[in-house]
């Protein structure tokens, strides 16, 4: 095909069609010739400036997720959802399993029981120890070592997320330190044997203490009585009959290793020297010690021997400077009117193991107006009756 074009009286002939195109895009130009253009170095580079593009749209928006609240108010959702749930589960297991009566009891898989403390542990108990994956059977083992038992209720454990325990705080739970104290105190007379345990310790939760209680000859001046290893208790509650021990630690607690004996022990002070009053009597009297005793007020401590079983009328009425009173194991006790009357300075009694029956006349511990601590009966052996205005104007 020949084409014919005319630009300026000049003349150009081309014999196909792609020629007549390229002249006639030349001519356009001014007579310019044409420089090709590299499209596909522009076409690579736009690219490459729209992936970056994207990228940074990409990590904005994670950002703003992840810290705006979008990836964590659904971690928080479903951590709550988990906290709610357990506790649910708990006091079910609480319920089916332990009434306030004391009377029912778990074994050692968590199933209830109505055998006696010796055999069977407490629900209550026996969800503080290692058993809270039997207790909450949904557990997560993902929260393993952030949730324990206390009190009956679910504690989140300090573990330096803070998002976590405000989310824990926020659905009723407390949080507890990754740190616990520990202190360990002696009922009767004997010794503990263990690392650091003379003054209250600091040590991680989850740690664990491993102890020896080991009882010794009382002597004092010609008196001589022998005690021996009864149990451990921790914070009050009777936990082993092995004098060896190793604890575990999953918050602030008080073990008290007690050690007893057949006789009655009564500590006094005279010319500022500390003595005891030794007796085997099953009825503890006024009569008992006043013969050896003049000044009662001077009587510092009572620790009760196995065998006592009545403690007399008025017996120790007006011992102003009695701090202490501790009770051995015993299968009954009965504790007349006005016994321990007017004791103001006794802060701490404590009859744990022992059937009580506060009897005739009332007014046991009548104005003992110091009082911090009592511990009456326990499982297996109840407070059979308090009389009336037995801790009047305490």
């Amino acid at each position: 095909m020949e084409v014919r074009l005319l630009k300026n009286n000049l003349k150009f002939e081309y014999t196909n069609l792609v020629g007549a195109i390229l002249i006639a895009r030349r001519i356009k130009n001014g007579g310019r010739k044409m420089v090709k253009t590299n499209d596909k170095g522009i076409t690579l580079i736009a690219l490459i400036i729209t992936i970056i593009v994207m990228l940074i749209l990409v990590a904005v928006t994670v950002n703003i997720a992840m810290n705006g609240g979008i990836f964590s108010k659904a971690r928080k959702a479903a951590f709550q959802t988990d906290v709610r749930k357990y506790q649910e589960e708990l006091q079910a297991f609480l319920v089916e399993n332990y009434d306030n009566n004391d009377e029912e009891y778990i074994d050692e898989n968590g199933k209830q029981s109505g055998r006696m403390i010796g055999e069977v542990i407490q629900a209550k108990e026996f969800c503080e120890t290692d058993n809270l994956e039997k207790c909450i059977k949904s557990f997560d083992t993902k929260y393993k070592g952030k949730f324990i038992i206390k009190d009956n209720e679910l504690w989140y454990m300090y573990s330096g997320n803070k998002k976590e325990e405000e989310w824990a705080r926020e659905v009723g739970l407390e949080v507890k330190s990754d740190k616990a104290t520990i202190t360990f105190k002696i009922q009767g007379e004997g010794e503990i044997q263990g690392e650091n345990i003379d003054i209250p310790i600091e040590v991680k939760v989850n740690d664990t203490i491993t102890v020896t209680a080991l009882p010794k000859e009382l002597t004092v001046g010609e008196q001589k009585v022998e005690f021996e290893f009864s149990k451990w208790l921790k914070d009050g509650k009777e936990i082993s009959t092995n004098p060896s021990q190793t604890l575990k630690v999953v918050g602030d607690a008080e073990y008290t290793a007690v050690f007893e004996s057949d006789e009655t022990v009564i500590y006094y002070t005279e010319n500022d020297e500390e003595k005891i009053f030794v007796t085997t009597e099953t009825t503890i009297n006024a009569s008992t010690y006043s013969s050896t005793i003049a000044d009662k007020t001077t009587i510092t401590k009572v620790l009760f021997g196995k065998n006592v079983t009545k403690i007399g009328e008025s017996a120790f009425y007006n011992c102003t400077s009695i701090e202490n009173l501790e009770f051995s194991k015993n299968t009954n006790i009965f504790i007349a009117g006005c016994a321990f009357k007017n004791c103001s300075g006794l802060k701490n009694v404590n009859i744990p193991n022992v059937t009580i029956n506060t009897g005739y006349g009332g007014y046991q511990f009548e104005s003992c107006t110091n009082l911090e601590n009592i511990t009456l009966g326990s499982v297996g052996n109840p407070v059979l009756n308090i009389s009336d205005w037995c801790f009047t104007n305490c």
